[in-house]
């Protein structure tokens, strides 16, 4: 829980938590030039959920909007409060990665795996964001575990639909972690998997998409419009001038997009201490070692089928699907590092079966990854202003509630909408926002 309130919401954040409060950013609120908390609140139901989701994130995470929803109606809108069911998915995701590598391997795979995963500073920065990703990649550990059950075979009827139900809620939690789905049904059609265990599997995965497309109706359809706008707009500005987030997806680009996520995956965030992507492809030579390790192991565990081939196609679904998407779109926004988290716990896993291997050249290489890690993870803590804002809005939310006389004025409608996410609902001072006021 270190630092879960020290700072104040970045951006995508406030994404969210006005999302979950019914609150569109850019939308004026209230019935003339003043207005109040109250105002604000007026959209706070499921059907105002739904709308601001379709309209701020085209329809993605309405299953985490949904629950932090309900959440803010009990806890609040504290920067803690809104923060702390990712923490909690955080800790279900190492948990369930403690159990998977039970499953997949043995106790010491298990512990080292368990240690990775609780280091892993991409997990440990998504765990203290109000945004979905946390929240994904628990959904999807748990994914993979009833799979791994089912194909065991000691899986029954409960556990596949359990399968099927946990998926759609994956898929409608990050529409990008259903990199996780695909992997399983890759390991699942191609793999070494009993014909009578395959196809339940394939009939599973085809329910839950039949589940998730009911989302399409009721807001899914008209996000996935807002989605493609979206997508054209990147496209756009990559062709027109490539500014640090929208770049078109050339050899150079594509390659360093691989670089930077595979980076990411491994645990590696020493891009945000300045260091250039080129000497960090040389670092991934380190986990790379370790992968190799796991690969001549080969271990399959207690009747696992072939694990460490089921890990490798998990481990680097989401760094396809990114490169795919590249392609498609013509930019290389998919290549953000943080959608390495959904697959992060199965490559801790694999890693960890390396690490068990033994041997001198794995020793060295454990120690490198190790440095690698504990430096990336000190980029957590460390104020940089992307990740870690100063607490505006809860200032200017104070400044307004000390205001004796006059009115209070914002200088555009998102400020006003987050100012007043932290204002009591009762009387405070009038406040307006400069420029037009909202229609009547």
């Amino acid at each position: 829980m270190h630092g879960l309130a020290a700072h104040g919401l970045w951006f995508d954040e406030t994404l969210s938590v006005s999302s979950a409060c019914g609150s569109i950013l850019q939308r004026p609120f209230g019935h003339g030039p003043a207005f109040t908390p109250a105002d604000f609140w007026a959209g706070n139901s499921v059907a105002g959920v739904v709308e601001a989701d379709v309209a701020q994130d085209g329809g993605n995470g309405i299953v985490y909007h949904l629950i932090l929803h309900a959440w803010v109606q009990l806890a609040g809108t504290s920067d803690f409060a809104v923060r702390l069911p990712s923490l909690l998915a955080g800790v279900l995701a190492v948990a369930g990665t403690h159990a998977l590598a039970l499953r997949l391997a043995n106790p010491g795979v298990a512990w080292w795996a368990t240690f990775l995963a609780a280091a892993h500073p991409l997990l440990i920065r998504l765990s203290q964001e109000a945004r979905p990703y946390s929240l994904a990649t628990a959904l999807g550990v748990l994914s993979t575990l009833l799979l791994v059950r089912w194909l065991e075979g000691q899986g029954r009827t409960r556990h596949l639909v359990a399968y099927a139900l946990s998926a759609t809620a994956l898929v409608l939690t990050h529409y990008l972690a259903t990199a996780v789905l695909i992997a399983h049904a890759a390991f699942v059609l191609l793999g070494p998997v009993p014909k009578r265990r395959r196809l339940p599997v394939v009939g599973a995965l085809m329910g839950a998409a039949l589940l998730a497309a009911l989302w399409l109706p009721l807001g899914g359809g008209r996000g996935l419009e807002v989605v493609g706008a979206r997508d054209r707009d990147y496209r756009a500005r990559a062709m027109r001038s490539p500014d640090r987030f929208a770049q078109g997806a050339g050899a150079r680009t594509l390659g360093a997009g691989i670089v930077q996520m595979t980076a990411a995956l491994s645990g590696d965030t020493l891009q945000d201490w300045g260091i250039h992507l080129s000497r960090i492809s040389t670092v991934l030579v380190v986990p790379g070692v370790l992968i190799a390790a796991a690969w001549r192991r080969r271990t399959s565990g207690e009747g696992a089928p072939s694990a460490v081939g089921l890990l490798t196609v998990l481990s680097v679904a989401s760094v396809a699907v990114a490169g795919i998407l590249a392609l498609i779109s013509g930019h290389v926004v998919s290549f953000q590092p943080r959608y390495a988290a959904f697959v992060a716990p199965y490559a801790m896993i694999l890693l960890a079966v390396g690490i068990t291997a033994g041997g001198t050249v794995t020793r060295v290489a454990l120690a490198g990854h190790l440095a690698v890690v504990m430096a990336s993870v000190l980029s957590v803590y460390a104020d940089a202003p992307v990740h870690r804002p100063r607490n505006a809005f809860p200032t200017r939310a104070a400044a307004a509630l000390g205001a004796r006389e006059g009115t209070v004025v914002h200088r555009n409608w998102p400020e006003a909408r987050m100012v007043n996410l932290y204002l009591p609902a009762g009387p405070t001072p009038p406040q307006r926002v400069r420029g037009p006021a909202a229609p009547r």
